[in-house]
C-alpha cells in the first residue's frame, strides 16, 4: 500500500475582515438582505468558531453488553466575536437595537434589542494569508448580547453570537446546502447565498452578498 504525504501548509490565521449580511424576511421567504458590512472594531482573538461534542444515544441489549443500536447527533457550531464598536449604525444593523430619531433638530436615540423572535445573518472571514480560504457560514441564527462595564481599564462591547444552521451557498460552478464552507479565492467570483436549495430555484431568493477581490498587496476581500 503507498503512503501519501498529506501536507498542503496552508494556515488559516490573521483574520483580515468580518463581514456580515443581515437577513430580511420578505414575501414569506428568509433570505439575505440587500448590504453586507465590514466590521472593523474587533477584540484580537475574539473571532471563534465551535462546534460541540458530538451526543451519543444507545439502546442496551438485555443479553450482553454490545448495545443493540446507537445513533450519534453531532454537535451545534457556534460563531462569535466581540465588538467595541458601538456606534448607532452598529447597535442597529447589527444587534437589531431600535433607532429613534425625532425633533428639530433632529436627536437620535437607541433602544435596546427591537422585536424579539427570529433573526439570522450571513458571515464571511477573510485573511491576510493569500493562500489561506474564504470561510463562510451561509445561515448563522443571531443571538447577539451587549456588555457595558469595564469602562476605566477596557471598554464596553458587544458580542455577535450565533449558531450556524444548514444553508445555500453557490460559488463559481459549485452550489450545496452546508453549515459551514471554505472557499478557494477566486478573483471576480460572486457568494451568492440563499435559505435553502429549494428556495435558490427562485432566482430572488438567491443573493449575492459581494464578489471576491484581490487587492494590491495580493489579499482577498469582499466588494
Amino acid at each position: 500500500m503507498a503512503v501519501t504525504q498529506l501536507k498542503g501548509s496552508v494556515f488559516v490565521h490573521k483574520a483580515s475582515h468580518l463581514y456580515y449580511t443581515p437577513w430580511v424576511f420578505a414575501t414569506n421567504v428568509w433570505k439575505p438582505g440587500a448590504s453586507t458590512y465590514d466590521i472593523v472594531e474587533i477584540l484580537a482573538d475574539s473571532i471563534s468558531i465551535e462546534q460541540g461534542d458530538p451526543e451519543t444515544e444507545t439502546v442496551d441489549w438485555e443479553f450482553g453488553d454490545t448495545p443493540l443500536m446507537s445513533s450519534t447527533t453531532k454537535g451545534e457550531r457556534t460563531v462569535t466575536a466581540d465588538c467595541i464598536d458601538m456606534s448607532f449604525d452598529i447597535m442597529e444593523k447589527v444587534f437589531n437595537w431600535t433607532r429613534l430619531t425625532s425633533g428639530s433638530p433632529a436627536a437620535d436615540v437607541m433602544i435596546a434589542e427591537g422585536a424579539s423572535g427570529e433573526q439570522y445573518a450571513t458571515m464571511v472571514i477573510t485573511f491576510h494569508s493569500t493562500a489561506a480560504p474564504i470561510i463562510v457560514l451561509p445561515k448563522v441564527s443571531m443571538s447577539a448580547k451587549t456588555t457595558l462595564g469595564t469602562f476605566k481599564t477596557s471598554t464596553g462591547s458587544a458580542q455577535i453570537a450565533g449558531t450556524a444552521l444548514q444553508g445555500y451557498i453557490d460559488y463559481g460552478n459549485v452550489n450545496a446546502e452546508t453549515e459551514i464552507a471554505y472557499l478557494k479565492p477566486s478573483a471576480t467570483q460572486a457568494i451568492s447565498i440563499a435559505n435553502s436549495a429549494t428556495d435558490a430555484a427562485t432566482a430572488a431568493n438567491l443573493v449575492s452578498i459581494g464578489t471576491v477581490t484581490a487587492a494590491s498587496n495580493g489579499e482577498w476581500y469582499l466588494a
